[in-house]
């Protein structure tokens, strides 16, 4: 693994293209063009590079021989062993962080569900009572921030570091998912719900009781997420037109 960037410039050139990557304006298999970055970032082509070492460090870019860097792909295989891993890891933090959590981060844990409510609450207002695209970004935003803030409260900073680097694999899929029909009312408000049942086992220091509701979130993710990746393929398959 690469040292963190330490550039002021190099960071700016890092969390611009992870942003790109987070819109979906940047998507697998993509070439990155490290001067057209530059140029549209407003740094050097270093920093740039720097940046794109950093992510493919982090594995959200990679390496083609006399070719360039390159957003990942991932095939259905390695998905499954993100998923893999992730059942492992995942499950372990929740129980941890209904040990060591602290009041500060349950008090954040409760806004973060309030805002989880408010965007069900603008789906339910909407016709199709289906995300846009923006929504969409923002669920994916809440689900990121409100996994980071179990991870941060076990105090272990090898699961930090772990965990934070599987879910960084969900910038590649989750852009390309906006628009589909994935984010409905009723899966919004569902989310809403079961992540203040985890909260109450943080609360009550039930480790168990969270570790069992974590397996099964990522148990959900895993279907979800492979079947999304089948119609994909399917749809894609010259055969099937």
């Amino acid at each position: 693994m690469d040292a963190p960037l330490q550039s002021t410039l190099a960071e700016k050139a890092y969390l611009a293209i992870r942003g790109k990557l987070g819109r979906g304006e940047l998507r697998p298999g993509d070439r990155l063009v490290n001067r057209s970055l530059a140029a549209e970032i407003g740094v050097s082509f270093t920093p740039v590079r720097e940046a794109i070492n950093q992510l493919a460090s982090e594995g959200l870019v990679e390496y083609v021989r006399g070719a360039g860097a390159y957003v990942r792909r991932i095939d259905r295989r390695q998905l499954e062993q993100l998923f893999d891993l992730r059942d492992c890891l995942e499950p372990f933090a929740a129980r941890q962080a209904a040990d060591h959590i602290d009041s500060e981060e349950l008090r954040e844990a409760h806004r973060l569900c309030t805002l989880f409510h408010a965007l069900a609450r603008e789906l339910r207002d909407r016709p199709d009572q289906t995300a846009d695209a923006a929504q969409w970004h923002r669920w994916i935003e809440l689900e990121e921030r409100f996994h980071g803030l179990v991870f941060h409260a076990t105090r272990n900073p090898w699961v930090l570091k772990i965990a934070g680097e599987l879910r960084l694999m969900a910038l590649l899929f989750g852009p390309q998912r906006a628009g589909e029909g994935i984010l409905t009312l009723s899966m919004a408000a569902r989310t809403w719900r079961e992540h203040m049942v985890l909260v109450r086992h943080l609360e009550r220091g039930d480790g168990a009781g969270a570790q069992a509701w974590m397996a099964e979130h990522i148990a959900a993710a895993r279907r979800h997420l492979l079947a999304w990746y089948d119609h994909q393929l399917h749809a894609n398959d010259p055969t099937n037109r």
